[in-house]
């Protein structure tokens, strides 16, 4: 189980780390501005380097042979849409928007929805 002791006591991913087997982050350095958490991670990935989306494409066409899903592109997001009009459950890029708070925004791969959303 991945360490808690870093995670704020009301955070939703709290309870979700519980039960999980794997965590993965990624950090970069994006000035903060008042910035929901939904809008910080839409301009990190709106600036995905392109050998991200590469592999990506590489991943996508490798496993469609096997019957699994193509995600799509990490960077590959409607650049029309701002973080209000992302809704619970809907696809943000690759990933499904299961929590979102303004501090806080928890995406998962799969389609399931947190059903500890505020």
């Amino acid at each position: 189980m991945p360490d808690l002791l870093n995670l704020p006591s009301d955070a939703v991913i709290r309870d979700e780390m519980q039960t999980s087997w794997f965590a993965d982050c990624h950090s970069v350095m994006i000035a903060y501005q008042g910035q929901s958490a939904l809008s910080l991670f839409l301009q990190m990935a709106a600036q995905t380097p392109a050998w991200i989306d590469g592999l990506m494409w590489m991943r996508n066409k490798l496993v469609s042979m096997f019957g699994l899903k193509d995600l799509g592109l990490l960077g590959a997001l409607d650049s029309q849409r701002i973080d209000t009009d992302y809704q619970i459950g809907e696809r943000v890029g690759i990933f499904t928007l299961a929590a979102n708070r303004f501090h806080e925004v928890l995406l998962q791969a799969s389609r399931q929805p947190s059903q500890r959303n505020p």
